[in-house]
């Protein structure tokens, strides 16, 4: 997969608010953490939701998503302040910034 294929897949994962969290890397379906390439895992942070598409080729991806975000992708993530919308446009960003690369 390339970095763009890999931020677009870990954005699908997370698209929806409910499966986008906070705090840990993943959490299963009673809200326990877990892995985030657990096959309960059911919600996920950004980055663990970059991870959970790609082991291998997930810190390209993450370093692509950390140029667009203040801070660390983490900090950025699990701040209070910080919406799903917001996360979301920064996939959009490191998306565009992904295929501007390639």
């Amino acid at each position: 997969m390339t970095t763009a294929e890999i931020l677009c897949a870990a954005r699908e994962r997370i698209a929806i608010s409910k499966r986008w969290a906070k705090g840990w890397w993943a959490y299963d379906v009673q809200g326990n953490k877990c892995r985030e390439d657990d096959p309960q895992a059911r919600q996920w942070c950004s980055a663990g939701a970059v991870f959970a598409v790609s082991r291998s080729d997930g810190w390209a991806a993450l370093e692509v998503l950390a140029g667009v975000v203040p801070g660390r992708v983490s900090d950025f993530n699990d701040d209070a302040a910080t919406t799903h919308a917001e996360v979301l446009a920064a996939f959009d960003r490191a998306i565009a910034a992904a295929e501007a690369e390639s």
